[in-house]
């Protein structure tokens, strides 16, 4: 399906570093930015006889920039990734999904060589101001599966999966 939609990349940039200021933010994304394109980044590759699941999360490129996954009855996920590279994905970095052409209800993802991870999620559908982050990234799949068999069974105990909520793009307020 190829519609515009609205890019998620900055609220996901807020998640990430949530508790900075927003002058601090921004110059942390410039800096963040020159440095990413300044080093070359080359696709991560799965050892052999493994495949890498971000080819199940994500689209292609160039689909994933002005497509989206789903069928017409289902709701949209519009992906974005940081770093980009055009051709199959780096060792470490985040997306999102963006489930509307509005640009929320979204969910952030992170991965690294390891794993691929949860890291938030809406709260309330029609509020992009709101959402559940977990306390620490949960994992969601190994980032390379076998292609030989089955692998293991994951296992996320209550800890690994406790989260707080996010209002206004604000963390709860610690009592004082």
């Amino acid at each position: 399906m190829h519609r515009s939609v609205k890019r998620a990349i900055p609220v996901a940039a807020f998640i990430l570093l949530e508790s900075f200021e927003v002058n601090k933010l921004i110059l942390l994304m410039v800096c963040a930015g020159t440095l990413v394109s300044a080093h070359a980044q080359t696709p991560f590759q799965c050892p052999k006889n493994t495949e890498d699941m971000m080819n199940y999360f994500l689209m292609a490129y160039p689909d994933r920039t002005d497509h989206s996954m789903g069928s017409l009855l289902a709701n949209p996920i519009y992906s974005s990734i940081a770093p980009e590279i055009n051709s199959g994905f780096v060792q470490q970095g985040y997306f999102v999904w963006t489930k509307s052409e509005l640009g929320y209800p979204w969910d952030v993802r992170t991965f690294d060589k390891n794993y691929i991870y949860d890291r938030a999620t809406e709260l309330v559908w029609v509020d992009p101001t709101s959402f559940k982050r977990f306390k620490q990234d949960m994992k969601l799949s190994p980032r390379c599966v076998s292609t030989k068999g089955s692998g293991d069974t994951m296992k996320t105990t209550q800890k690994q999966s406790a989260y707080r909520f996010y209002t206004d793009c604000e963390p709860p307020r610690q009592p004082t």
